[in-house]
């Protein structure tokens, strides 16, 4: 049985918890049969999120590891960590780059919307949060220069993302917190 539960512990922490992703891949049959409990899922949910949080405090903040954490805590509706992602997005912004920022605001805010409809955040973590976004998105508007340019030099969707573009993302997030 501990294999299993090892088995089914490891592809977890591959997926996230995302058993969406886990049907797409093909593995979520063979996630069911290690016999993962939901109280087993939300532990491991708890203790993933801690360790991306420390890894991220420690490294800085990964694209694809960034994507899992938000995954989790939208999965797993775990508030508190949405609020310390928006904590150490505030205390590191200095050490990121306008588009990382950009990303990460449109998905923390996302993430948020969702908590709050699902009333699993608390209206002083929800304040928290907005309050970080509020002050980078603001920083962001001034960048939308550099960020569209990001996108030119990396040819990522070349010519579809103009500065024009990149504002009304940003002003999206702005318009939030009127």
């Amino acid at each position: 049985m501990k294999d299993e539960t090892d088995k089914g512990k490891a592809l977890f922490i591959r997926y996230g918890g995302n058993h969406g992703l886990m049907h797409h891949d093909g593995v979520f049959d063979d996630y069911q049969q290690c016999g993962v409990t939901n109280d087993l899922e939300a532990k491991w949910a708890i203790s993933l999120s801690k360790e991306l949080l420390r890894k991220f405090s420690k490294d800085g903040l990964a694209n694809e590891s960034f994507q899992k954490l938000v995954t989790v805590i939208r999965t797993f509706k775990l508030s508190r960590r949405l609020k310390e992602l928006a904590d150490l997005l505030k205390t590191q912004e200095q050490r990121l780059d306008s588009f990382t920022k950009l990303l990460a605001c449109e998905q923390i805010l996302e993430a948020a919307q969702y908590l709050q409809a699902e009333m699993k955040i608390t209206d002083g973590d929800l304040q928290v949060i907005r309050g970080h976004l509020r002050v980078i998105s603001m920083k962001l508007s001034n960048e939308a220069c550099s960020v569209a340019e990001f996108y030119r030099q990396g040819a990522l969707l070349p010519g579809s993302l103009r500065e024009d573009a990149i504002r009304s993302r940003i002003a999206s997030i702005c318009k939030e917190f009127k």
